[in-house]
């Protein structure tokens, strides 16, 4: 659903407050909040999915930064084995590793696309 959608939906909740039906409005309102935020998480996802060119774990310098597609991590500093960075999660935000996705099959989530210097 495209913004133009949901906000069709929030005039037609709208609308339907104004004709006597306050449930079916707040439900309406409802399903396009949720809505527009599954856009946004779309949008995120397809931006961490999307196929980029990885630099070799072989090339990569302990203790720099990179940015990365990974799980939870977007930037991250390299120690070898882990990325280590600033995740968030219901709202707090704090410091998570990901492994490197060379080193560990089944864990291994984190991919370096470019060195931030």
């Amino acid at each position: 659903m495209n913004s133009t959608q949901v906000k069709a939906l929030l005039d037609a909740a709208d609308e339907m407050e104004k004709n006597g039906f306050p449930v079916s409005a707040a439900i309406c309102k409802s399903s396009a909040k949720r809505m527009g935020s599954m856009e946004e998480l779309i949008v995120s996802l397809k931006d961490n999915v999307e196929a980029k060119e990885f630099i070799p774990r072989e090339l990569l310098l302990i203790g720099m930064p990179y940015e990365l597609q990974s799980r939870n991590i977007r930037v991250g500093i390299w120690d070898g084995h882990e990325f280590h960075g600033i995740r968030e999660k219901f709202g707090s935000k704090f410091i998570d590793s990901e492994i490197h996705h060379d080193l560990d099959e089944r864990h291994g989530t984190a991919k370096a696309t470019r060195i931030l210097s």
